[in-house]
């Protein structure tokens, strides 16, 4: 059988609980620090298959001087004799592991302007065709095998045509994998059979937000054809698809494994369509995966608890592929409904309360519209009596000025928490640098800042990579468990945006780009001071390119996200400076702790203006 499977690997590098759009959202909106970024539109290829030496070529902009193509499972380099001066195309060439197993994987361009956003393409274990050029002519649809794979676009105004011969009740798949991967094109399927008679037709399939799959006997032997255009027939280069063909069984929705399923985890169990039939959810349960087998269908399940504890139920529905919409209500055993939740803004419900007391609870979980049937399915996570931390990035990448440093404003939502935190990077490329950020008690707000060393690498691998953070709560015996995602799609794009894909994906990446108007670096970067008194830190400033003017310095965040009693001034540098004291000062009944200051540079030049952060100052104010 022929299909793309749920691995492990891929949780690591796609569907984790990391959620991801390709918003280009920072704390510093006076800089246009993307302009010159590679931006992927497609990506074409006839061989990827595990074990296979694979050619793909990547069309977009900005492709100049262009370094390799990342993915997960290796680095591939321009073929020979690549002309660097070209914007719009690289062919790149590289292994595929034996190991890798068939799936969606994220790709992204390394040029010398850094990183583009990641774009999704599938390992297949399906053989590659070559898409040809007849099958833009519906008189002569380009001929494939039974069992294949097609890559390529659409063209405005017209479909792809191909044909396959098939014998009398042999079964064949179709599935186009579009939206999933966030192309533009709004797919839509045809089979007609050697008469020219409609026997197939897909248009939205729920559960593939938009891609169309069908499955069908043949009636009798003969030439098929398959038609594969776009529901409103527009096109173009970024109308891209992945057509599948094949005798593979179709999934009813895309949804793959989070990691949260390798702790304790239940089914429900039909039928538990009332109170009385709930399942039982024992103790040690994390993790709850269910389907609404038919329209109006409902579960039930029932909690115990042991005294009063917080409890935070969050579903999993868009994100993993499927077509349902929930509602979460939690009910005591006396028939009272206590708490009730529905979207949790652009994600799916979450319902955050508290068990008043010991007893017994039960969870409804049912379909806003009432709909069901195998492709309705969800997956709840259960926190109860532990705290929950959510950190949303906003972005998918960091290209960092090579001297300076760069931030993203993370936010930092606590469930069930208030206390002290601490965000460090998991792993980095070896020319960047991340200091550990302290956050306050009930800080929301948190300016993730890399910075790049000055000194360029003979091995343009150490410069860029995929990164990781984690929160920790210090003192704390029982750590809340944190969650990292990236910021959703919105519900609607506006006019001239990409459409973006809802599954869940976590490849927060960074790279190194050519440095910046200017970088200030402070010394030292932490400073403890006791209450009532103040401190102060030498800021010392790179210019380039003739920025010489006066640099304005002042809080790149919040005021009220420092701890309380603490003061940062504004200052300036006078112009052609490149030095200047900030001083921080500790009121007498400043709050005892740590805490990361986040100031920023900002100056201007004619109509432009340049804003960018500086390494974050980590302030300890002790008795």
């Amino acid at each position: 059988m022929a299909e793309l499977t749920n691995n492990p690997r891929l949780a690591a590098t796609i569907r984790t609980c990391i959620w991801l759009s390709v918003l280009a959202v920072s704390v510093f909106p006076g800089i246009d620090a993307r302009s010159q970024e590679p931006t992927i539109d497609r990506i074409e290829y006839s061989s990827l298959q595990p074990g296979s030496h694979s050619t793909l070529a990547v069309y977009g902009k900005g492709l100049k001087n262009v370094r390799r193509l990342w993915l997960p499972f290796g680095v591939m380099s321009p073929t020979a004799g690549h002309d660097q001066n070209v914007d719009n195309l690289v062919v790149f060439e590289g292994d595929v592991p034996k190991d890798v197993e068939p799936d969606v994987y994220s790709a992204r361009v390394i040029t010398d302007q850094g990183s583009s956003a990641s774009q999704l393409l599938v390992v297949d274990v399906l053989p590659g065709v070559q898409l040809a050029a007849e099958s833009e002519v519906s008189t002569t649809p380009q001929l494939i095998p039974e069992s294949a794979f097609v890559v390529g676009q659409l063209n405005p105004v017209k479909s792809r045509f191909f044909r396959i011969p098939l014998q009398q009740g042999q079964g064949l798949s179709l599935e186009v994998l579009a939206r999933r991967l966030g192309s533009d094109l709004d797919p839509v399927l045809r089979i007609t059979d050697p008469q020219g008679r409609e026997v197939g037709f897909s248009d939205d399939v729920p559960g593939l937000q938009g891609d169309a799959a069908l499955r069908f006997e043949a009636p009798a032997s003969g030439e098929y054809n398959i038609e594969l255009r776009d529901v409103k027939y527009t096109g173009g280069g970024r109308h891209f698809f992945h057509l599948r063909i094949g005798d593979f069984p179709l999934k009813s929705i895309d949804a793959r494994m989070h990691p949260w399923q390798q702790s304790e985890a239940a089914n429900d169990a039909e039928p538990n369509n009332n109170q009385e039939s709930a399942s039982l959810v024992s103790a040690e349960t994390q993790f709850i995966t269910g389907s609404l087998q038919e329209p109006g269908d409902i579960d039930w399940y029932r909690i115990q608890a042991t005294d009063a504890s917080p409890l935070c139920v969050t579903s999993s529905t868009r994100d993993i592929g499927s077509a349902a919409d929930l509602v979460l209500q939690l009910w005591s055993s006396d028939g009272k409904k206590l708490a009730e939740a529905d979207d949790n803004g652009p994600l799916d419900a979450q319902l955050i309360t508290s068990l008043p007391a010991a007893g017994e609870y039960l969870l409804l979980v049912k379909e806003l519209a009432g709909r069901g049937g195998p492709e309705w399915t969800y997956e709840l996570q259960l926190n109860r009596g532990e705290g929950r931390i959510e950190l949303t990035i906003p972005s998918d990448r960091m290209n960092v000025p090579r001297g300076g440093s760069l931030s993203l404003a993370a936010t930092v939502k606590r469930i069930h928490f208030d206390g002290p935190l601490v965000l460090e990077p998991v792993n980095l490329p070896d020319a960047l640098v991340m200091m550990p950020i302290f956050l306050g008690p009930k800080q929301s707000v948190v300016p993730i800042t890399l910075t790049a060393t000055n000194a360029a690498s003979e091995d343009v691998t150490t410069e860029f990579g995929a990164l990781q953070f984690q929160l920790t709560s210090p003192g704390r015996e029982t750590p809340p468990l944190v969650f990292t995602r990236t910021a959703p799609p919105p519900t609607k794009a506006k006019a001239g945006e990409r459409f973006q894909s809802i599954l869940a994906r976590s490849d927060v990446f960074a790279a190194i780009r050519p440095a910046a108007q200017f970088s200030i670096t402070p010394d030292p970067a932490v400073v403890t001071l006791k209450r009532g008194e103040s401190s102060t830190v030498a800021l010392k400033a790179v210019r380039n390119n003739d920025w010489k003017m006066e640099i304005e310095i002042a809080l790149a965040a919040p005021a009220d996200q420092l701890l309380p009693g603490l003061t940062v001034p504004n200052i300036k540098f006078e112009n052609e400076k490149s030095e200047a004291i900030l001083t921080v000062t500790a009121a007498a009944d400043a709050a005892v702790g740590k805490c990361s200051v986040f100031v920023q540079g900002t100056a201007r030049k004619d109509k432009e203006t340049a804003t960018y952060p500086l390494p974050p100052i980590t302030v300890e104010i002790v008795e």
